[in-house]
């Protein structure tokens, strides 16, 4: 059980240690963007460019409005972890990628309509719309992935091992560079080349963690994971669609949603305001970061008091 004391400076120091590296897990996606704009600004034509900032902006909405996967599993691993139930934290886990790979699933069967409500939500020519439609068709089957990669790096950060979670940003967004950087500059493969790259090192990433993240459970909490019970309860979509999650993913959806509308309509200049896309994210995840923080340590001060 965990009995520790802390005083208020040493709260608010581990509390700073658990908020900077769930600032950097932030950056997955943004960085993601920032990486294949990047690419496609080094090219001549501007339909390129144009294409890829805005497929990233529809593709950064979708996913970033299932950030709840991350964030509710942040609250119930921190929870358990504090009341050293490791096997629920490994049924839990269980859970939570299940539910992330079949909404996943869904994304992907909807990808027809993806495309259809970008083609009439963006205006751009009928060659920026083609290469739109293939940046998304190849992106939406890299979102069971991403989403893996939600739970894991919640998952680290509700047992408070942030240093993992920060190396699978490091590692995810490394391969990202290497391959987008060789499929676009080495092959001349532009908009799909830098959404293989992305493909690639989501699911490599998500493959070499989820490896690791099993022989962790294995090692540390002594337990061997079973597919047992796996059935996802009601009270578990509660704990991650709660309200002020919904709301807070809405209102950060809306806005980038409005801003994002506003400058297609300037496709030759649109790298500045999408740049500016990025950075918002980046920004934002600063405070979320450290509200993440504040709630597993939340969590876990919460439980050491009652016993």
């Amino acid at each position: 059980m965990i009995n520790q004391k802390y005083s208020a400076d040493a709260s608010k120091k581990r509390l700073f240690l658990l908020s900077i590296p769930i600032f950097f897990s932030n950056l997955a996606i943004p960085l993601t963007g920032i990486i294949d704009t990047g690419l496609m600004g080094n090219l001549g034509d501007s339909k390129f460019l144009a294409a890829t900032s805005i497929a990233t902006s529809v593709m950064t909405m979708i996913i970033w409005s299932f950030a709840f996967l991350r964030m509710g599993t942040v609250g119930i691993v921190a929870q358990l972890f504090g009341k050293s139930d490791y096997r629920e934290i490994a049924r839990l886990l269980g859970r939570n990628l299940l539910l992330a790979i079949i909404i996943a699933v869904a994304i992907i069967l909807l990808k027809p309509i993806i495309i259809g409500l970008t083609k009439d939500f963006f205006s751009t020519s009928v060659e920026t719309q083609e290469l739109i439609k293939t940046y998304i068709s190849v992106r939406v089957l890299s979102v069971p992935a991403e989403f893996i990669i939600y739970i894991l790096v919640g998952f680290y950060l509700g047992i408070q091992k942030t240093n993992i979670s920060s190396l699978l940003i490091i590692i995810l967004s490394t391969l990202n560079i290497i391959f987008s950087s060789f499929f676009v500059l080495s092959l001349d493969l532009n908009v799909l080349g830098v959404v293989l790259g992305t493909l690639l090192a989501s699911y490599i990433t998500a493959i070499i963690f989820s490896l690791f993240t099993y022989n962790f459970i294995v090692k540390k909490f002594q337990i061997i994971p079973t597919f047992q019970r796996l059935i996802v309860p009601s009270k578990l979509l509660k704990s991650l669609l709660n309200g002020q999650t919904l709301i807070h993913i809405a209102q950060s959806v809306f806005i980038f949603v409005q801003y994002s509308k506003h400058f297609s309509q300037f496709a030759v200049h649109f790298f500045t305001p999408d740049i500016f896309d990025r950075l918002w994210l980046v920004k934002s995840g600063l405070p979320k970061g450290n509200a993440l923080g504040g709630q597993a340590w939340a969590h876990l001060s919460q439980i050491s008091q009652n016993f």
